[in-house]
């Protein structure tokens, strides 16, 4: 399958995080996790996979899996990136559990929350343009 290319031809990567609610248990999270995860892997993206999570348990086999921080791999330009920032707000707004997501690419980070539309499309837009090569 042919993807789009990146502006240099790499890829490149977002860090999708997610803020829930502080009385979430693990269990939602990684349900969340992987319900957002189903939903970005239908876009145009290379791969998308939970971070390794650093606090393994003392005598546990293998790394942890940390299902509230999502990395999006992905080759092309800012239209993906559009859409996996417009993926990530329809999944917050569903889910009040969900206080908001971070999106990182390029050590620059957008905190998307409960602001009104018109403040997240101008904040969204802005950060769009700052990755987008334009």
């Amino acid at each position: 399958m042919s993807r789009g290319s990146g502006t240099d031809g790499d890829p490149r990567n977002l860090l999708i995080e997610l803020q829930l609610d502080p009385d979430a248990d693990s269990r939602e999270a990684e349900r969340f996790g992987r319900q957002l995860r189903a939903e970005l892997a239908q876009l145009d993206v290379d791969a998308v996979s939970p971070m390794v999570s650093a606090d393994v348990a003392q005598g546990a086999k293998g790394a942890g899996v940390n299902w509230g921080s999502l990395l999006v791999t992905l080759s092309a330009a800012a239209g993906v990136v559009t859409s996996v920032i417009a993926v990530a707000q329809d999944w917050l707004a569903r889910h009040s559990a969900a206080q908001s997501i971070k999106i990182t690419i390029d050590n620059d980070t957008i905190e998307l929350g409960r602001a009104s539309a018109q403040e997240r499309e101008e904040l969204i837009s802005a950060w769009v343009r700052r990755h987008s090569g334009t």
